[in-house]
């Protein structure tokens, strides 16, 4: 994972189109969304780690690199602009991912402690003062919906043990982790 891991760690991480990094001996949870991508501490250092990782040429093993053609010198710095975040609009969702939902029983879930939302605040307050419109909150559909049909929190994670156990499982890992993991280990 590339997202997650830049979001619990403060870190900048991009998720780069499929083919525009080989994955080439990834273990896969789905070749339909599976990629790698850099994780570093700056968005320059991040832009660097993105050219070094695309290859000057398509991989032989990964077909999808055929359709994702490099920049010159496989260079992304190029397209960094010190004014990029003026006119923006940054939507902050802040149910679940800043301020705590109500759990089962009485276990909240999500949120942040004190100090890492006062961390957040201050990194959306750097947003605004570099010209960045921020929409706040823009709480996320599938994330505060009350039905539990159509709350992403409340859907299966796939841990079913036996056949038809997991019928509100995501169908790129109810098949395509299957398909695509028994590929990779043949």
């Amino acid at each position: 994972s590339i997202l997650s891991p830049a979001n619990q760690n403060m870190l900048v991480g991009i998720k780069p189109t499929v083919g525009r990094v080989s994955r080439y001996g990834v273990i896969p949870i789905t070749g339909d969304q599976d990629t790698p991508g850099p994780l570093a501490r700056t968005v320059r250092d991040a832009a660097i780690l993105l050219g070094a990782l695309e290859g000057a040429s398509p991989d032989p093993h990964d077909p999808a690199t055929s359709s994702c053609q490099p920049p010159p010198g496989r260079d992304y710095t190029r397209f960094l602009r010190p004014d990029a975040l003026r006119g923006a609009r940054i939507g902050i969702p802040r149910a679940f991912y800043i301020d705590a939902l109500p759990g089962s029983g009485d276990e909240p879930r999500g949120g942040l402690n004190p100090a890492q939302k006062a961390a957040v605040n201050d990194a959306i307050e750097a947003l605004r003062a570099q010209g960045a419109i921020i929409v706040d909150p823009a709480d996320i559909p599938s994330i505060v919906d009350p039905n539990p049909a159509n709350n992403l929190l409340r859907w299966s994670i796939c841990g079913a043990e036996k056949r038809g156990e997991d019928d509100g499982c995501s169908v790129v890992f109810k098949y395509g982790m299957k398909r695509d993991f028994n590929a990779w280990v043949a």
